[in-house]
């Protein structure tokens, strides 16, 4: 009777195969779910980096229609009004008394990642970043860096691709490094 009971018993658990078969099945589906989170993740601050530079866009063509120029770019990191006011990224874009945006953003993943905003003179050359205010700054270039490679609007030959002509207004100016996607305005 000892024996019968003893075989009873050890045959009501689960081996060690099973177990770690169980095991590398849970780990296979917390790798394939914690790739896909980081992936939704990038592609979320790509779309809100998209955004971004639309609400920079609009706040410019309000500008522009006002003052007939778009802002000096200063180097890139900031706007400056015809008052000489320098607005950085995630400040306050407020010229004179009218504000036209109550918060330039700044990129959502890290602030020492900052969009760049070039505007070309007519002959197009960077309006200087210099004293006084550019009369002849026409245009305007925004960049940003997107974390998805595989973006649509990145891809070749994409209009948003910094290799396109818009980006680089016909060779007139440099893309920044790193920066892999422009919004320009609508000629």
């Amino acid at each position: 009777m000892t024996a019968k009971k003893s075989l009873i018993n050890f045959s009501k658990g689960f081996t060690l195969i099973e177990l770690l078969v169980v095991v590398a099945i849970i780990a296979i589906l917390v790798t394939l779910g914690a790739s896909s989170y980081t992936t939704a993740q990038r592609k979320g601050r790509d779309v809100q980096r998209k955004s971004d530079l639309k609400q920079v866009q609009s706040a410019l063509e309000f500008y522009y229609s006002d003052h007939n120029v778009y802002p000096d770019p200063g180097a890139g990191d900031t706007l400056t009004c015809e008052s000489a006011t320098a607005i950085a990224w995630g400040g306050r874009m407020a010229c004179g008394s009218k504000t036209y945006l109550g918060a330039i953003p700044k990129d959502p993943l890290s602030s020492s990642q900052e969009y760049k905003y070039l505007a070309p003179t007519s002959d197009n050359t960077i309006c200087p970043g210099t004293t006084g205010y550019p009369e002849n700054c026409q245009k305007y270039v925004l960049f940003a860096k997107l974390e998805n490679s595989g973006d649509s609007d990145i891809a070749s030959g994409a209009a948003n691709n910094v290799g396109n002509a818009e980006c680089t207004l016909s060779g007139g100016i440099t893309v920044p490094p790193g920066y892999n996607y422009c919004t320009y305005p609508a000629q």
